[in-house]
């Protein structure tokens, strides 16, 4: 299965959403990626089969 990215912009709520998607059986990463001259952390999940 693959992972489904999504882009928070603040803190707060990125680790609300991961902890809210890890208590309904999803696995959860943070990732991080180059914009330009900045870098962008964002989450990604998938369902645990």
């Amino acid at each position: 299965m693959d992972w489904t990215p999504l882009d928070i912009n603040t803190p707060a709520e990125r680790d609300a959403v991961c902890l809210a998607l890890y208590h309904a059986g999803y696995t959860v990463r943070q990732r991080r990626r180059k914009d330009g001259n900045k870098t962008v952390i964002y989450i990604e999940y998938r369902r645990e089969t």
